[in-house]
């Protein structure tokens, strides 16, 4: 009896396990075939959007051969053959015999029959929306030479206040070192992935990071496909071991795939040396392109991390940590660095991953390079479509000028509309769309398009007034203003030096004894009342100048990118330039009587616009008082600078500044720090430095942070020492 209860028990048992596993098998296919559903609801959308897309398209091309027949014009596709055949219609070497048939020949002008369907036109697949050309480098003076020694290398670190080391040496020396040069066509967009696969990256971080390039990449993919755009990668990896993995190729996208799945998180994260050596390589091998006549790219760096950078000390293959003073002292490094990209014209495009990424250094690093941006890691698609965003801009630009130049202007916006499904871009591309075309647009009330991000070369010739060093800005109380114009007076004696032309005081010499440049640039002193006499006089002459040029005389107010506070007097006020400094920096005198230095084409940054009203100089003393106290306000620091053989003065590095303060603390009278490249012995107390055996002058002084930036930057167009 036992024996048979346990064996029906075991039957049973049996059953239910097999009863179990038909339900769960039940509810998988059930699963599978609510997902194939909702897939196939999916395709059916995409199925009737791509169907008004290729009749959008019909109706555009429609309007174009009305156009072409009536002899009007049309939006997008209307402006020529020449248009028609490079964005729409197949492109042959030949041109094709009409086929012959019985039907009578089209009314072009005609409404089309109703209740007829529309053939379907072609897509845009192997169709290129816009000419790409090469375009050469932003200014790049990172090296004088075209293949850097180990010694140059080492002198660029010590410049960007790196731990200059074995390690860091090796990898960002291997920049110079690459097997054959990158050749130079077919013209394509360079960008570099700076991929962290450091030690911190482990799991999720890591997860995140193949997740967004494989998503990036099939964005590249299409774009080629879809437009034949390519983009360029060279890959750089930042971690234990740290090095290009790739070097630029177009086409790439499938071996980069591969070598994805084989990376592994571990050592430290050395994310100076990883983006020093993007720079050098970029600038010993990238190229700018140029779609269409008005759009320019230059190369992008893409870096995905969670920018918990450690320092450069070798090995890299250490742990990977950081204690926080450690860690805020690299991160301002990283800033600096962003800075240099800056003045190199390139666009730090920062991705953080992971649950602890560090998204205010991100955002830090991508708002101080030149139009970088903070990406999230859910916005792979749209950075992998970056490419075709701006030939949608190219397109976009050629058909505003056309507009214009017919006298039937029409928005951006409503030619986007037709321009964006010959691209293949959906309604969800419209916001990135918009984005590139604000990226790409000026600031001015015309809203003309520029360069994007902006050049120099577009602009007029700068050529900076000459060293006055030892003409300071104090003002005289028994002279005009600084920036008053001025004219010959009656006691003249210095026959035709000024060209017969009116001029600007740009200093105070001493006691009604003022410092004149006239509009020939011919700079003197004259005397305005000294013993009674009178070499110039006040005058009314405005200082006129070429629409986008400024020069010393100029009245200027403040521009699109002001960023100051009221130290103006306040919007609408006017001031004139009395100085242009290099790097495109002009120093101006306000009627609040504050004198500072703002951006006249920096990166394409105008604080200040020259405008046709006149200088303003007197003021009330509330408006002085307010002005004053909001310069007060800005936090200032210590700064160091020493000057040069030629009267020059350079500042010293940000390192240096630090170990000088705290030397000051102990009450040393003698320092030793390194300035390019140099050992500096600093005499405290003499306020004297030495440097190659010769002894200089030096200077401690307290300025505002932007200050600081301004010093640095005009330092990097100084010439070597």
């Amino acid at each position: 009896m036992t024996s048979r209860g346990s064996s029906r028990m075991s039957v049973t048992s049996a059953g239910n396990d097999y009863q179990q596993t038909m339900v769960q098998c039940l509810v998988k296919i059930s699963q599978e075939q609510a997902s194939q559903r909702e897939t196939l609801k999916q395709l059916t959308l995409e199925l009737c959007q791509f169907q008004e897309t290729a009749l959008h398209r019909l109706e555009s091309l429609q309007g174009a051969l009305n156009s072409l027949s009536s002899g009007s014009r049309e939006p997008v596709g209307a402006r020529s053959k020449d248009y028609l055949s490079q964005t729409v219609l197949p492109v042959t070497s030949k041109p094709r015999k009409p086929k012959a048939s019985r039907q009578s020949p089209p009314i072009l002008n005609a409404d089309p029959p109703r209740n007829v369907s529309k053939p379907k036109p072609k897509g845009i697949r192997n169709k290129q929306l816009c000419d790409v050309f090469v375009e050469a480098l932003p200014e790049m003076r990172l090296f004088k030479k075209q293949l850097p020694q180990e010694k140059d290398f080492v002198n660029l670190m010590k410049a960007l206040t790196m731990d200059v080391n074995k390690s860091t040496i090796a990898a960002v020396s291997s920049a110079a070192r690459m097997e054959g040069r990158v050749s130079a066509s077919p013209p394509a967009l360079d960008t570099v992935l700076v991929l962290d696969v450091s030690a911190s990256m482990v799991g999720q971080p890591l997860a995140a990071l193949k997740l967004f390039v494989a998503a990036f990449i099939d964005g590249l993919e299409r774009t080629e496909r879809d437009l034949r755009l390519q983009e360029r990668l060279a890959v750089i990896i930042c971690g234990g071991t740290t090095g290009i993995m790739q070097q630029f190729t177009a086409g790439s996208q499938a071996q980069l795939g591969q070598l994805m799945e084989q990376l592994q998180a571990e050592g430290k994260t050395p994310l100076m040396t990883a983006l020093t050596l993007a720079l050098s390589y970029v600038e010993l091998n990238g190229r700018s392109v140029r779609l269409g006549a008005e759009v320019v790219l230059h190369p992008r760096v893409v870096v995905i991390s969670d920018f918990n950078a450690t320092d450069d000390r070798a090995p890299f293959e250490d742990h990977d940590f950081a204690d926080s003073n450690a860690r805020i002292k690299i991160q301002k490094q990283l800033i600096q660095l962003s800075q240099v990209y800056k003045r190199q014209g390139l666009g730090l495009y920062c991705v953080p991953v992971g649950p602890d990424g560090n998204v205010s250094v991100a955002q830090e690093m991508a708002t101080s390079s030149a139009g970088g941006e903070l990406i999230s890691e859910r916005d792979a698609y749209t950075a992998g479509n970056f490419l075709r965003y701006n030939a949608v801009i190219s397109l976009t630009f050629e058909e505003y000028a056309a507009s214009v130049s017919s006298d039937q202007e029409r928005s951006y916006e409503e030619i986007l509309e037709d321009v964006m499904p010959l691209a293949g871009c959906k309604d969800r591309d419209k916001v990135a769309v918009n984005h590139a075309l604000e990226a790409c647009l000026g600031t001015g009330g015309d809203m003309v398009p520029r360069l994007c991000p902006p050049g120099e070369e577009d602009m007029p010739p700068w050529k900076p007034t000459r060293s006055l060093e030892q003409f300071g800005f104090e003002e005289d109380a028994s002279l005009p203003p600084l920036g008053t114009r001025v004219s010959r007076g009656q006691d003249w004696n210095f026959d035709n030096t000024d060209g017969g032309q009116p001029g600007t005081i740009i200093a105070h010499v001493r006691e009604k004894v003022a410092l004149v440049m006239f509009d020939n640039e011919y700079i003197g002193m004259y005397r305005m009342g000294l013993e009674d006499k009178w070499d110039v006089v006040t005058g009314a002459a405005p200082r006129s100048v070429p629409q986008g040029h400024l020069e010393v005389g100029c009245p200027v107010k403040r521009g699109p990118d002001w960023k100051r506070k009221n130290e103006d007097g306040g919007a609408g006020k006017v001031g004139v330039v009395i100085r242009k400094q290099r790097a495109r920096y002009v120093m101006v005198r306000w009627p609040a009587r504050v004198i500072d230095s703002y951006r006249f084409g920096t990166e394409g940054k105008f604080d200040v616009v020259v405008t046709d009203e006149p200088p303003q100089f007197e003021v009330d003393d509330q408006a002085v008082n307010q002005a004053a106290a909001q310069q007060d306000d800005v936090p200032k620091q210590p700064w160091w600078k020493w000057r040069d053989r030629q009267s020059m003065w350079r500042p010293l590095t940000r390192e240096a500044v630090e170990e000088l303060e705290a030397k000051l603390q102990t009450s040393q009278e003698k320092a030793l720090i390194q300035y390019k490249g140099k050992s500096m012995k600093i005499f405290l107390k003499e306020n004297k430095c030495e440097i190659d055996n010769e002894k200089y002058d030096i200077e401690r002084e307290m300025i505002t942070e932007e200050e600081v930036m301004s010093l640095m930057e005009m330092d990097k167009f100084l010439p070597p020492i």
